[in-house]
Parts: C-alpha cells; structure tokens; sequence
C-alpha cells in the first residue's frame, strides 16, 4: 500500500466456477486496465475440495497474482461442512494485522479505504442457535464473527486517515434471482454499515449484474459474473420482502472497477459480454490539487499542483 493516500484502484468480481473459457474473458479484460488490488467475492471453483479445480483457477488467474495482491471472501462452493482447508492453505489473508484471528474474515487499509471481507459461510451458527440468539433465519454470524465486525467498523468510522469503506461478502442482503431473498445476516448489518463510512457493500452468489439501494440508503452491488452459469432476474414477491430499490439487473459477465481519488470514489461495472461500461456510482467531489505526473520524488507538497 502506498505511503501516503494517493489516487488507486482495485478490481472486483467473484463466482468464476464452472466455464473456464468465460472465466479467462473476464480476467483478459480486467488485466487490459490499470489497477492496484484485486477483490473476489467467492466461488472460485465449483468444489473447493478438489485440488485440481484449484490448479485450473490459479491457471487463469495466473498473471493477476503475479503484479497485484488478491483478496477473496469464503463462498458456498469453496467450504464443505464448514471447513476450507485448501481455501486456508493457499491464500494468506491479514487476519493477524485485522485482529480477527481467522483466514476467511479480515481487514486492512489501503490509502485512505478501509477494506472489510465477511464470512457467511463458515464461521456462521446453525440454525438452532440462531433461534436461541432470537435471529429466525439460517446461518446467522458467529457471536465471534459478529462482534469483530461491529469493532473493526466502528474503528475505521473513528479513523481520521479513513475516508472510505468497503464491504465484501458471498451473499449480499438482497437477490433478484427467483426464490432468493438474500442474507438475512447481511441485512441485519446495514444499520452498522450506514454509520460506518461504508460506501458499497460488494457480493456475488448471484449468478448476474445486480445494483440497488438498501432500505437505508447504501449502495450494494452484486458481481456475480466472473465465469459462472449466467442466471435469469425473475424478481418475485420474495425478492421485495424487504425494502430497497433495485436500479439495474443484467444476466451479463462482468466486474467492477473501483477509482479513489481523496474524498472522491468512482464504481464503473464492465459488461465483458459486449465489452461496455453499463453502470457507474459516482460519490464524492474530486480532489482539486493532484500531484503533477511530472514530479518524480512522489512525495506529498513536493510539487504545486
């Protein structure tokens, strides 16, 4: 990460499983732009457990890891009853600078962006004893999980350095695709997230393009289309159980850049389909002064902008 906070940007996209042809289209046009970090939000590969799934990933992914650092989330296809013991061997996350103490959900600064992975699929409680929490919904967070989360929130609110937060997981809060709801989990955090700098929350799980906003206002992006079975939105009244308002659903291929420029952020989603941007959020007012490309020591004040 750089020293001091200047402009970057990162990647995201997520759900690469099954088509290793449509996998590779996306990943050549990501590498066609300029960008700092990667970000996934999980299914890699269609099973987690099989070694040789995982050789066909890092095949294709190969020269993203070689220029730029690779964060991913746990998703459904990489854990089998609740453990990723390949998923936790070949990627080394920041748990221990993040204080969370475990590989699949952690967070580190980049600039000024705070950057926060969630796990909703193996640090998570069964059933029953989200019934004795009072959550009547499957798989709610850890009592662990969830209290690191609310701590490392609230921490990077208090943060003078931190002017921007991003959140990733596996399953976001809402879903267009017929007989989805999305993660009750996630939904039961939006409170958290709206007073926490929280700018995106980033997921995937759904096979598709989806943007909307929540029924507190954040933003949230669905990028499920790195590679997998491309699904149809049939929004049915599940799908609007819960408030929020959906701005753009699209069964393309796709990914998300992401530039930060001070108090400025810019999301652009690329349709790899047709080779088009389709969608942008725009936040922010741009810095007024840059650092000339001219200048060469690349140090803050050192030249006038």
């Amino acid at each position: 990460a750089p020293d001091w906070p200047r402009p970057f940007s990162f990647m995201v996209f997520g759900d690469n499983r099954s088509d290793d042809a449509a996998h590779s289209m996306v990943v050549d046009m990501m590498l066609a732009d300029d960008f700092d970090l990667v970000m996934n939000t999980g299914d890699m590969c269609s099973d987690g457990e099989v070694e040789a799934q995982w050789d066909v990933f890092f095949g294709i992914e190969a020269e993203l890891f070689r220029s730029r650092p690779f964060y991913p989330a746990v998703g459904n296809h990489e854990e089998d009853d609740g453990a990723i013991p390949i998923l936790e061997r070949v990627f080394h996350t920041p748990s221990v600078s993040s204080g969370s103490g475990e590989m699949s959900y952690y967070s580190f600064d980049y600039g000024n962006v705070h950057f926060i992975v969630i796990d909703d699929f193996v640090h998570v409680n069964p059933w029953y004893l989200c019934v004795l929490q009072g959550k009547m919904y499957d798989n709610c967070l850890t009592a662990e999980q969830e209290a690191w989360i609310l701590a490392d929130l609230a921490a990077a609110a208090a943060a003078p350095d931190i002017d921007h937060v991003f959140v990733f997981v596996h399953e976001g809060p809402y879903s267009s695709k017929e007989n989805r709801t999305g993660s009750a989990a996630m939904r039961e955090l939006l409170p958290a997230f709206a007073t926490s700098k929280v700018r995106i929350v980033f997921s995937g799980h759904d096979h598709l393009y989806e943007h909307g906003v929540t029924g507190n206002g954040l933003h949230y992006v669905v990028t499920g289309g790195g590679g997998a079975p491309l699904y149809d939105s049939k929004p049915d009244f599940m799908n609007q159980m819960f408030p929020h308002e959906i701005l753009m659903v699209e069964s393309i291929h796709n990914f998300q850049i992401v530039e930060v420029a001070g108090e400025w952020i810019k999301m652009s989603t690329w349709d790899v389909d047709h080779s088009v941007i389709i969608d942008e959020i725009e936040q922010g007012a741009p810095p007024a002064c840059v650092v000339p490309e001219d200048c060469t020591d690349g140090e803050p004040g050192s030249c006038e902008g």
